[in-house]
């Protein structure tokens, strides 16, 4: 699933691996985190209390680890890392 943002980037410019795995990664956080978050409150109205931990945990779990991918590939791009 990515959007054609994701696919070729503005019109006339080409993306490098970094900054599309960049876009990739803020896109995906937005959609998992969000979706998990969704369930968290469906779970919460529905009480269903072993739901509403996975989902918070789940929510949680991506945020932190795509936000630690997030930053390391800004790190790169600081410290002059080739594009792969």
């Amino acid at each position: 699933m990515m959007t054609p943002e994701v696919q070729s980037g503005p019109v006339g410019r080409q993306r490098g691996g970094t900054e599309r795995a960049l876009a990739y990664l803020h896109l995906f956080r937005r959609v998992v985190v969000g979706l998990a978050l969704v369930s968290a409150g469906a779970a919460w109205v529905a009480q269903v209390p072993w739901l509403l931990a996975a989902c918070l945990c789940i929510a949680i779990g991506e945020l932190l680890e795509s936000s630690y991918y997030i930053g390391v590939l800004r790190w790169g791009q600081r410290h002059g890392y080739p594009v792969p």
